[in-house]
């Protein structure tokens, strides 16, 4: 899942996915409630500004701090912490606490990996079945709420979408002053709640989210 970069959608990028067999999904442009990686930058960002509440010109020397931080924090959604997914157990931070289990020592090799493959599938079937759990909690919460406030569209159909063009000094163009909404047309409907438009020219323009949307002329 990303978004609309335009390195994401390079040939060289659309090529590369192909050749390992990764299904990729683009987020409705100008929409960054659906992507993890927006989520992910607001935690750090309210981390940081913990960090560096009484002098904000040192942020850096705290990035290990917050990256520890957020590494070994429980996830509400998975029920572990980041590192324990991805490494089978709890990050060693003392000296005393890296040590051999006592069932462990009279084990081969083999014996070792074989255990520690049948802990990660564990654990990967406890984070699967508790993020299905949050799935379903959040979904219904959202489709109540996604029922009041999101119209559906159908395909030729004409709305109106946000403008969100950026004043710009060399174009003498200022956002301000422009239409807060622009005449397109439902090309596709794409997901629950996401359509592709096209201009006044029927030139795709993208998918955007229906929370950007208004009724036009049919």
């Amino acid at each position: 899942m990303s978004d609309n970069a335009s390195t994401f959608l390079s040939t060289h990028f659309k090529d590369l996915l192909q050749k390992f067999n990764v299904q990729h999904w683009t987020n409705p442009r100008h929409h960054s409630q659906s992507n993890p990686v927006e989520r992910l930058n607001r935690t750090i960002n309210a981390c940081i500004r913990t960090y560096a509440r009484t002098n904000q010109k040192l942020w850096d020397t705290r990035v290990p701090e917050i990256e520890y931080a957020i590494n070994t924090t429980p996830h509400g959604a998975t029920g572990f912490s980041p590192y324990r997914i991805l490494f089978g157990h709890e990050i060693v931070s003392r000296g005393d606490e890296h040590r051999i289990d006592r069932d462990q020592k009279n084990l081969s090799d083999s014996e070792r990996i074989e255990k520690k493959r049948l802990i990660d599938r564990n654990i990967y079937e406890l984070v699967n079945k508790n993020l299905q759990k949050q799935f379903h909690n959040n979904s219904k919460a959202y489709n109540l709420r996604h029922k009041s406030f999101s119209p559906t569209y159908s395909v030729g159909q004409r709305v109106f979408k946000r403008n969100f063009r950026q004043s710009s000094a060399p174009n003498q163009y200022n956002a301000k002053l422009g239409p807060c909404y622009l005449p397109c047309t439902v090309v596709a409907r794409v997901g629950a709640s996401s359509y592709e438009l096209a201009d006044e020219t029927e030139k795709s323009i993208g998918v955007f989210s229906a929370a950007d949307l208004k009724p036009g002329e049919t």
